[in-house]
């Protein structure tokens, strides 16, 4: 079935996708359907993984975190799991005395 906007992946068309209320988008992948992208978009806040349909309306995800590596989603076959890999920037620093 075709997109109502007429392009397709079948035919090669192209076409200018713009997320609103978006920035910095990275890590693009399609969702299983095929009918929406699964895109990470660096904030003030942290990464957020959004679900972008095909007329550039973002729903998020997952909030995730203040990270600078992004988020990478990628679909199962059936659609219905969701795998995705989630950095974090937190550490642990250890002091040893007398050693």
């Amino acid at each position: 079935m075709e997109p109502e906007s007429g392009w397709s992946l079948a035919n090669g068309a192209t076409k200018d996708l713009v997320v609103a209320g978006a920035h910095n988008l990275c890590a693009a992948d399609w969702s299983a359907a095929g009918d929406a992208l699964l895109v990470c978009s660096y904030t003030t806040a942290g990464t957020v993984l959004l679900r972008v349909n095909l007329e550039g309306e973002a729903k998020p995800l997952w909030p995730g975190r203040l990270s600078i590596l992004g988020t990478k989603a990628v679909p199962s076959p059936d659609g219905r799991h969701l795998a995705f890999a989630d950095w974090s920037i937190e550490s642990n620093a250890w002091v040893l005395e007398g050693f």
